[in-house]
């Protein structure tokens, strides 16, 4: 099972676990910077425009902004402690558990928000893989560094899809995705495989030719019932 972070596992008014980051924590110097960013490559994104090579250097370029800053762990638990699942995202991922079907959080974002942000909704036990930005930390728990080698965008969705299934001995057509944007076009391997949710009709119908079936839910619960439908889960 793979699944997208922002906007799936957390509802898309957050807009993404980093814009949450940049906006409680970072210090007013950097939260410009961030914001420059965002106001040069966010309607280029929203525009469809942006290409592969723009999305990587949006990320590498925020990530450089964190380490320049000093970002700390201490700061990433105070803005993901304010972040909450979607209703029933943790009844699906413990039905999962239960199952014995491994998941994978694949997102365009940075790990350690992620894994902070899913530990502190109670599912560390739950998600076996998080692919995203990696972040390197001294003793501290500083940022350090980041690795352009472990970057998950839309393009390479699929790639680190695949290298999921082979680490867990999975074929690439039993793969199962949720995702909730032109973002997840990508994401698993068969779009018969793969679920749009949207929060609307209109986000449904742009959403409709990437997923091989779109939901128009709040919660997670017609999620559990496609994962019933596609597996032996019950």
């Amino acid at each position: 099972m793979v699944l997208d972070c922002d906007g799936t596992l957390f509802r898309r008014e957050i807009r993404s676990l980093i814009s949450v980051f940049d906006r409680l924590t970072l210090p007013p110097k950097a939260k410009r910077e961030t914001d420059r960013l965002r106001q040069y490559y966010l309607p280029l994104a929203m525009e469809g425009r942006l290409t592969p090579e723009e999305t990587l250097e949006w990320l590498r370029l925020t990530l450089e902004i964190y380490v320049r800053h000093r970002v700390t762990m201490k700061h990433v638990h105070e803005a993901m402690r304010t972040v909450r699942f979607r209703p029933g995202v943790r009844k699906c991922l413990r039905l999962l558990k239960k199952a014995n079907i491994p998941v994978a959080i694949i997102s365009y974002g940075v790990e350690p928000l992620i894994r902070e942000a899913v530990a502190l909704n109670g599912a560390a036990d739950l998600v076996q893989e998080i692919y995203a930005a990696q972040v390197s930390l001294n003793r501290r728990g500083r940022f350090m560094a980041h690795h352009p080698d472990s970057y998950v965008i839309p393009e390479n969705k699929g790639l680190w899809s695949r290298r999921f299934a082979e680490r867990y001995g999975i074929g690439h057509s039993r793969l199962l995705a949720v995702g909730d944007s032109a973002g997840d076009r990508k994401l698993g391997t068969l779009r018969r495989n793969r679920l749009g949710i949207a929060e609307n009709a209109r986000e449904a119908d742009r959403i409709r030719r990437y997923m091989g079936r779109v939901v128009v839910t709040d919660d997670f619960s017609p999620v559990i019932d496609w994962i019933r439908e596609k597996t032996d889960l019950i």
